[in-house]
């Protein structure tokens, strides 16, 4: 289970509609990441990661990084690792494969 809060926004027109949002569906898409902060792995949905800093590899980590990937490839999914040769292919073609 997902669990969101989305403050209210100090604009008037703010991006997201502010609230508390449960998502409960079996689908429902959550990938592994390495909390820096308590240095364990931790699980987060699709609408935390827009407001997260999350590191791809350990030179990416910033002042303000919150996360990192525990590795690079589960940026898109387990099915790009499947793609032969995926450093050496388009961009859109690997978004499209996987």
């Amino acid at each position: 289970m997902e669990i969101g809060y989305i403050p209210p926004s100090k604009y008037p027109k703010g991006v997201q509609f502010p609230g508390v949002f449960l998502f409960s569906t079996e689908a429902r898409f959550m990938r592994p990441v390495k909390n820096l902060s308590l240095n364990k792995i931790e699980y987060i949905g699709p609408l935390e990661q827009i407001y997260l800093s999350i590191a791809c590899i350990e030179d990416d980590i910033r002042v303000d990084t919150t996360h990192q990937e525990i590795d690079p490839s589960y940026t898109l999914s387990i099915l790009s690792t499947q793609i032969p040769f995926l450093n050496y292919n388009q961009s859109p073609r690997n978004m499209y494969q996987c």
